[in-house]
């Protein structure tokens, strides 16, 4: 529908409902207004005549002008539910008492991949929102009376997934719910966009793995598990030996290789340990690991520095080996209200500072 149409109210539809009430009251005023004179035979005399007259037409005007008025806003009314529902915007759907659809717009149904004799008539659990509990719940509360704003995900046809965001308000009609009209927007793509945005804020850009502000919200959220269950927390510092050498030796391009590289051996073992590694900055890594107590702990740092052996990655200017190693420090505790999570930090960098003060390539605990 164009905006012309929209905006302007169809005067000729309104002339045509005033134009039939007159052709009906004109005849029953002037059957009342006259009806002693029509039947009963009292006279009519000119200043009775005139009285009743415009006592009549004032009526008549009172009448006509409340029909005018009624059929204005009906029109009006009228143009807003299609200029809702025609509009290109926003998928549109309308519910009636019982909760299920009878009027959707042309964009819900492009949404949906539907026509339109497919989707009237359908409950809102029948339109494949994939948390009906969701959908029925805030259903509810609209039929209440209440307007609600809720995400909700919705699949499609062909199995992907839409994540929607639905504005619903109860539908009146004299001061009764007679139904509810919701709003859709397709947020997809912006939240999509969203977690790709916080992916690249909690990731180190050069090896991939979590950056140190998601180290520190990993390490709050396993320090609460840990004092809520009574389970062990271990932390790991791993430090590359000699690697200002490497840097100065091989350049910086090979540098970044390698730290591409001791990365990628940390994740795999933290991945099949099932905790969280880190790159803290320059060639500091860091590792999380909840429910592992102090065997298990150093069992897991071993493997790491196995790991990195086997890349056999060339370090010829090393006091330590001719090959890239790593020092690793190591702490253990379970979590609980006397106890600092600084503290813990600072002991597991204390024995990382004990490895590298003793001949390096080398875990303590």
């Amino acid at each position: 529908m164009k905006h012309k149409e929209i905006t302007q109210i169809k005067t000729q539809e309104v002339a045509k409902r005033v134009t039939l009430s007159m052709l009906v009251l004109v005849p029953v005023f002037m059957l009342v207004n006259f009806y002693d004179v029509l039947f009963l035979g009292a006279p009519l005399e000119r200043e009775g005549l005139i009285t009743r007259l415009l006592t009549g037409l004032m009526l008549l005007a009172l009448v006509l002008w409340v029909i005018f008025k009624r059929s204005v806003e009906q029109q009006v009314q009228r143009n807003y539910y299609h200029a809702l529902f025609d509009q290109p915007l926003s998928p549109v759907f309308l519910l009636n008492d019982s909760g299920c659809v009878i009027e959707v717009n042309e964009k819900l149904l492009e949404m949906l991949n539907k026509e339109r004799d497919t989707v009237i008539g359908l409950s809102m659990k029948e339109l494949n929102f994939t948390d009906h509990d969701l959908v029925e719940k805030y259903t509810d509360r609209v039929m209440r009376g209440n307007s609600q704003h809720f995400e909700v995900n919705l699949r499609r046809q062909n199995g992907s997934v839409m994540e929607l965001e639905v504005m619903a308000s109860p539908v009146f009609m004299y001061k009764r719910i007679i139904g509810m009209i919701g709003i859709i927007r397709d947020r997809s793509k912006q939240n999509a966009n969203v977690r790709k945005l916080e992916r690249l804020a909690n990731v180190d850009g050069l090896t991939g793995l979590s950056n140190r502000r998601a180290f520190n919200d990993a390490f709050d959220r396993y320090w609460t598990e840990g004092m809520e269950r009574q389970s062990p927390l271990a932390v790991m510092m791993i430090d590359l030996d000699e690697f200002k050498n490497f840097n100065d030796t091989y350049g910086h391009l090979e540098g970044d290789e390698c730290l591409k590289q001791i990365a990628g051996a940390i994740h795999r073992v933290c991945m099949r340990s099932g905790g969280m590694a880190s790159r803290f900055g320059g060639e500091e890594f860091a590792l999380l690991l909840p429910k592992t107590n102090n065997k298990e702990a150093q069992v897991i740092a071993h493997a790491i520095s196995e790991e990195v052996s086997r890349l056999n990655i060339r370090h010829e200017t090393s006091r330590v080996s001719p090959k890239v190693t790593v020092s690793i420090g190591v702490n253990v505790i379970v979590p609980a209200l006397h106890r600092q999570r600084e503290d813990m930090m600072l002991k597991a960098d204390q024995a990382l500072y004990n490895a590298k003060s003793n001949g390096k390539n080398m875990v303590k605990l």
